[in-house]
């Protein structure tokens, strides 16, 4: 009786191991362009130039990241990423341009999980 005791943890266990292989994480850049909340911020996203790594069987996955661009703030930029599942990966590093009428660029990094059956 002791032997079975362990035999539902053990599979609980395998159960949870083998859910986290049939995930893989995506990663894609929000790119502002601007001082962060001007109004005349430019949003971008961007997800890779080698599209085989970022390639879903719903086509509708890309279209909503590129609806992104059409925003004006990085707070609804966000709040949209967030609303499709997409999370915040590492703090937002700048790349500061040279020039009198550079402006600077603000790059977040974001990922969501997908599971293996959403990818191409």
């Amino acid at each position: 009786m002791k032997k079975y005791a362990l035999l539902p943890l053990i599979i609980v266990l395998l159960a949870a191991a083998g859910t986290s292989a049939q995930t893989i994480e995506k990663y894609c850049f929000l790119k502002c362009t601007g001082y962060l909340g001007n109004k005349r911020q430019r949003l971008e996203m961007e997800w890779g130039k080698k599209g085989s790594l970022f390639s879903f069987k719903d086509p509708g996955i890309l279209s909503r990241l590129q609806a992104v661009d059409t925003f004006r703030n990085y707070q609804d930029a966000f709040n949209y990423l967030g609303s499709l599942g997409w999370q915040l990966a590492i703090p937002p590093f700048a790349v500061e341009k040279s020039g009198i009428t550079a402006n600077p660029i603000t790059i977040f990094c974001f990922r969501r999980e997908f599971s293996r059956e959403d990818l191409q």
